[in-house]
């Protein structure tokens, strides 16, 4: 599967409502364990569908999650009245540091040269570069 970045802020809106059509009838939309079901499901619909795992990212569907929540849902899942407690629990299920793209290039290419050869939609995802 390709991974990119997320390039279009209706791709949590589609993950939000897609946790909202498989939440249970068990949980308290406003509760703790409600806002987690419904990160945590977002979370991997966005993953199953080759979002990656970024700083850049994790900050849009925070404030992509509280937009969405507060001006479709009347805020129901109260993301925005508990804005701490949403981006950790964002944090803990997006594995920002778990994530590798490895590309193989020519032993040829001079590493002053290395950008020309990445594609760009990998360039917003790269945080720490190493060469092996």
């Amino acid at each position: 599967m390709r991974y990119r970045a997320i390039s279009e802020l209706v791709e949590i809106g589609a993950a939000y409502e897609v946790a909202i059509e498989n939440f249970p009838d068990d949980l308290e939309p406003d509760s703790v364990e409600g806002r987690r079901e419904i990160i945590s499901s977002a979370l991997n619909y966005l993953e199953d569908n080759g979002i990656v795992p970024s700083q850049q990212n994790l900050s849009l569907i925070q404030n992509e999650l509280i937009r969405y929540d507060r001006d479709n849902y009347e805020g129901v899942f109260g993301f925005a009245e508990n804005e701490k407690e949403t981006r950790d629990l964002i944090e803990q299920n997006w594995d920002i540091d778990g994530f590798i793209v490895y590309v193989n290039l020519e032993w040829s290419i001079p590493t002053n040269k290395l950008a020309k050869y990445i594609k760009s939609d990998i360039f917003p995802i790269i945080h720490n570069l190493e060469i092996e």
